[in-house]
């Protein structure tokens, strides 16, 4: 039985030559019309509404002037349409300035520009249906081409015609068959489990959408678009420091592993870099330094997928090193680059901290590109895109070529975030045991060359060092004595003027030191907004099991320096020779009177003796023990700094710590003044604004008033509805109004691109029916891909999953739904 399949079309075609094609004058004068009347209507329209769409030729070319003086940022204004079309020689064919005065007439508002011009667009489609049906008429007769010529062009003109509706222009058409083919990919690539099936799928698409092209094409295309998503958008210092500048770069192994980054190490065969990539993964899953460089936490996860030799020599080794069930690292023997969703989905379940990829060749055995090609390095890419999104780093082993360089495409070099290079040196060792390992490329640390020396015993390794560096120098000394002291202390962040009196050594050969061993990342260097005197940096070394905080921000006391540093405390903290250092997470400010407590006073230490040393001398100063014989002082800021006992600190790697005081009589806060003239300050208050993301929040603390133009500066510290958060500095004039301008202004800022993230989806208002009964109906599963950027649009546009583009103005007409 076969099923008959009917349409709601009309049977008997009638000849309707004698008929008009669809058109709209009116709504082309009213369109026309609100362009002269709204300086700003243009950019409402002019992404959707070309001069095609228009039926009487002086329309088209009218509205053609509205564009060219819009894309040049001028007025639509009837003088200036005027003198445009007199100076392109169209006044006179458009009708004269009669012309467009009369379309100024008619007009009494743009609001409905938008309907309108939709109008338009439809009326213009239906034309080329009627073209089309006359080119299929004409086509019939033509009996000297081939029938299969004919259908192929008829197939392309009609798919070219159907899809109209959603690309407005041949321009716009041909980006919305990109942007539809890649996304067919995508969900290809992302979606489909099986190689075979989706090699399958991907022929199928060359064949029906391609144009000719094959499926390695279409590959080769989609890991272009994966590199044009890597474009930035131009910004400002300010807007550069504001996106990054509070960001610390967060290490798995101190100096060598960094997070949430891809790390490329090659060598030639038998060098070991398979047993060293174990090696260091044995040391994050037990939380063991290795060879005198920090790991930042008491256990990792890992997962290694070792492809390059066989279960029973992967085990033989694991076992070999000490690894045992009671780590958290999971195992894989069989993998491929086409399971990369399998991957992301194992990464999501298990969440490891690292994965080692062993080796990119046999991962990629299958790949239809050969290790010369570019688009060999497009499973990098994506392996990338994991390990931003799940934070966790990949090691990946490859091979090294003849000349000792990662074998094949540079793409593949250029894909990755960190390349290290392991190779034997003949030439200083006789037992073959010792290596080099050399750091070709970091975007975390400096580039380096270390000697390695493997123990056969345990089958671990060991770092000798920097090569060419003296161990016993005295510059080597006081970088060991620095890692020491910061790895005793770890979690706690210390200023350079701390670390010199805690080791001795001159304040300069210390800040020169700390300041190459981070740029080593060995340690780690945290900038610090101190008031009144630009940046200066605190150091430590990090442990996620430690509440790591500054060292300076205590609410028990206050640490004056000795007079042989340059710090001193002012009265006026907005002088820039202040360099008083301020806790920069402290979210009070020092005011004009405090009560310190002061401890016991500090044993005497020869070297660093004298009426000026405020800071203990005693080595174990970190050691956590209580408070006693406490008495209270009062300083005064306006006066010389006295010398005050440091009390011993809380132990930050304790949790059942506590300081034990004195108890005092219960006072009066004192209130928050002015450091500068000790007039009273505003209290901190609380902003917040609403958006389709959720509530966001700014605190807003008044610091000081400024000398030069009495305004007072105010610290913003903004959690946003996404997640982030910020910290800025500004001054206000007005009070709170002025304060919740400037906040409202940067949260919509960034929550409005926030919006734009490809993960997120929406439920969005679209108009349906006719202008005169319109109906609303709510579209899921939209993603946001143009935001308001006025004056240029007002628009919020979204996309649907039919690739259907709605327009909105307001942020109540969509809801967030993932």
């Amino acid at each position: 039985m076969i099923a008959s399949i009917s349409h709601n079309y009309p049977t008997n075609f009638e000849s309707v030559a004698d008929r008009l094609p669809p058109e709209n004058i009116d709504a082309e004068e009213a369109v026309l019309g609100g362009l002269l009347l709204d300086k700003t209507a243009i950019y409402r329209v002019w992404d959707t509404l070309k001069p095609e769409h228009f039926y009487v030729s002086a329309h088209k070319d009218i509205y053609q002037a509205c564009i060219s003086l819009a894309k040049k940022q001028q007025p639509t204004d009837l003088i200036s349409i005027n003198n445009w079309l007199s100076d392109h020689d169209l006044l006179q064919r458009i009708g004269g300035r009669n012309k467009t005065a009369s379309l100024l007439d008619r007009s009494v508002s743009a609001i409905n520009i938008d309907a309108l011009a939709n109008l338009l667009i439809e009326k213009s489609i239906r034309r080329q249906i009627i073209q089309l049906g006359n080119e299929c008429v004409h086509f019939g007769y033509s009996t000297e081409i081939d029938l299969e010529e004919i259908l192929s062009g008829i197939k392309e003109r009609t798919t070219h015609v159907t899809e109209l509706l959603s690309a407005k222009t041949e321009e716009d058409s041909e980006a919305w068959h990109y942007n539809r083919m890649i996304q067919m990919i995508r969900d290809i690539e992302m979606k489909c489990f099986d190689p075979g099936l989706k090699t399958w799928k991907m022929q199928n698409l060359a064949k029906k959408h391609g144009n000719g092209r094959s499926a390695r094409d279409l590959e080769s295309i989609y890991f272009k678009s994966l590199i044009a998503e890597e474009n930035e958008p131009l910004m400002d210092l300010q807007e550069l420091r504001e996106k990054y500048g509070n960001q610390v770069k967060e290490w798995l192994l101190h100096g060598f592993l960094p997070k949430a980054t891809t790390l490329l190490l090659h060598a030639k065969g038998g060098v070991g870099k398979t047993r060293l990539a174990y090696d260091l993964l044995y040391h994050l899953a037990t939380g063991q330094d290795w060879s005198g460089f920090s790991v930042t936490a008491d256990s990792r996860k890992a997962l290694i997928i070792q492809t390059d030799e066989s279960p029973s020599d992967m085990s033989a080794a694991l076992e070999d090193r000490g690894f045992t069930d009671q780590m958290t690292v999971k195992y894989k023997t069989r993998w491929l680059v086409d399971h990369m969703q399998q991957l992301r989905r194992d990464v999501e379940s298990h969440r490891p901290d690292i994965v080692l990829l062993d080796s990119l060749t046999s991962i990629s055995r299958q790949s239809c590109f050969t290790e010369n090609d570019t688009e060999y390095a497009r499973p990098v890419l994506m392996l990338r895109d994991i390990a931003q999104e799940f934070g966790c780093t990949f090691i990946i082993i490859h091979h090294s070529n003849s000349g000792g360089e990662s074998r094949g495409t540079k793409a593949i070099f250029n894909s990755v975030s960190e390349v290290w290079n392991l190779k034997r040196d003949d030439t200083n060792n006789t037992d073959g045991l010792e290596r080099l390992l050399t750091i070709e490329k970091s975007r975390s640390r400096a580039p380096a060359k270390y000697r390695l020396r493997f123990e056969p015993e345990d089958k671990s390794w060991r770092c000798l060092g920097k090569e060419g560096e003296d161990p016993n120098s005295s510059s080597m000394t006081i970088r060991n004595s620095i890692v020491e002291f910061l790895m005793k202390n770890r979690g706690v962040r210390f200023a350079n003027e701390e670390i010199a009196h805690e080791i001795g050594g001159s304040i300069n050969t210390i800040r020169q030191t700390t300041f190459e061993l981070s740029l080593e990342g060995i340690i780690t260097r945290i900038k610090a907004k101190a008031l009144g005197r630009g940046y200066s940096s605190l150091y430590t070394i990090s442990r996620e099991t430690a509440n790591t905080r500054d060292h300076l921000n205590s609410p028990y006391w206050i640490t004056s320096f000795p007079s042989t540093t340059d710090v001193s405390v002012e009265s006026d903290l907005s002088d820039p020779s202040s360099t008083f250092l301020v806790d920069h997470l402290n979210s009070s400010v020092p005011t004009g009177v405090s009560d310190v407590t002061d401890p016991a006073p500090a044993k005497n230490n020869e070297k660093n003796s004298g009426e000026n040393s405020s800071f203990l001398q005693d080595p174990d100063r970190l050691t956590p023990q209580p408070l006693q014989n406490i008495e209270k002082k009062v300083i005064q800021i306006s006066d010389p700094p006295k010398p005050i006992s440091d009390p011993v600190p809380v132990d930050h790697l304790s949790s059942n710590t506590s300081l034990q005081t004195q108890p005092k009589e219960p006072q009066a806060p004192a209130p928050c003044t002015c450091p500068r003239t000790g007039l009273p300050l505003p209290k901190p208050f609380t902003i917040s604004v609403t958006s389709p993301l959720g509530v966001s929040t700014a605190l807003v603390t008044p610091l000081k008033i400024r000398k030069k133009d009495n305004r007072t500066e105010c610290r913003f510290e903004f959690q946003f509805a996404n997640g982030t958060t910020s910290r800025k500095v500004g001054s206000i004039a007005k009070g709170k109004p002025e304060a919740e301008e400037i906040v409202t202004k940067e949260i919509k800022a960034r929550i409005h691109e926030a919006i734009k993230h490809p993960s997120r989806r929406y439920k969005v208002q679209q108009l349906i029916g006719t202008i005169q009964n319109p109906e609303v109906r709510w579209v899921a599963n939209c993603k946001c891909i143009e935001i308001p950027d006025a004056p240029h649009s007002d628009w919020w546009v979204f996309q649907a999953p039919d690739f259907e583009i709605i327009q909105v103005a307001s942020e109540q007409e969509f809801e967030l739904e993932t």
